[in-house]
């Protein structure tokens, strides 16, 4: 209806039905889009939010980890150091044989001379040293207890830091590249809705000319250039005439 008014209303229907194509377009393409947009970035934000927690509830976990892969290694190196000890005098002494008679001479001495008042403890201490020594070591049939060695642990606890740390590096790195993928959609190209309404303001007085002057609305611009010259060669033509018709008056 704008349109077919525009020759009738002139710039003011212009004015109107520009106003109208920029409402619709503002409320009816771009608005939507807009609240579209808005809801994918705060869902991305939340997304983003959630992976950063789960990334760093990963991350405490593996700090976590390692701090018990350390107190294990601590306590393996608390039960292993007295025992690799005892192994020590025991090969020194030439066996248990040989710590045994030692221990008793020791104690035979200090009752006599009273070196210690201490005596009886490290008596008792390396003797349940001895025990646990051995004990373990016929326990160990199966090589389950082996692998809380110092050495075996550290190895383990390496192994399992550096898998750990490569996994957290994937799933981050996968993580950032999911949440720095674009939209499947695009948002619409409104520029030929602009072209279109420049050039309809632009053949605007085109027409409204064309219909101030008698051409009908539907000549192009080349039909009504040719008619206008068309029209100022008939108006030379005619004055050549009257103004032969002046000079030859008299005569005839």
């Amino acid at each position: 209806v704008l349109r077919d008014g525009e020759v009738e209303y002139g710039r003011y229907g212009r004015m109107h039905r520009s106003w109208w194509v920029a409402g619709q377009v503002t409320f009816g393409e771009y608005g939507p889009e807009l609240l579209v947009r808005s809801a994918r970035s705060i869902g991305r934000y939340g997304r983003a939010a959630g992976e950063a927690c789960l990334l760093t509830g990963r991350r405490v976990f593996a700090i976590l980890h390692g701090v018990g892969w350390l107190l294990l290694l601590l306590l393996s190196l608390t039960i292993h150091i007295p025992m690799a000890l005892y192994d020590l005098l025991e090969f020194s002494l030439c066996g248990t044989v040989g710590v045994i008679a030692v221990v008793v001479a020791l104690n035979a001495l200090n009752y006599l001379l009273k070196w210690t008042s201490l005596g009886l403890e490290a008596t008792v201490s390396i003797g349940c040293l001895g025990l646990l020594t051995h004990g373990w070591r016929l326990g160990d049939g199966d090589g389950r207890l082996q692998k809380m060695a110092p050495h075996h642990l550290h190895g383990n606890a390496w192994e399992s830091v550096l898998r750990n740390s490569d996994d957290r590096d994937r799933s981050e790195e996968a993580s950032l590249l999911k949440l720095q993928e674009p939209d499947v959609e695009d948002l619409d190209d409104f520029q030929p809705a602009e072209d279109e309404l420049l050039y309809e303001e632009q053949a605007a007085p085109t027409s409204v000319a064309c219909s101030e002057s008698g051409v009908p609305p539907h000549f192009s611009e080349a039909d009504v250039e040719l008619a206008n010259t068309l029209s100022h060669l008939a108006a030379q033509a005619s004055a050549l005439t009257e103004m032969a018709r002046a000079f030859a008056g008299p005569d005839l």
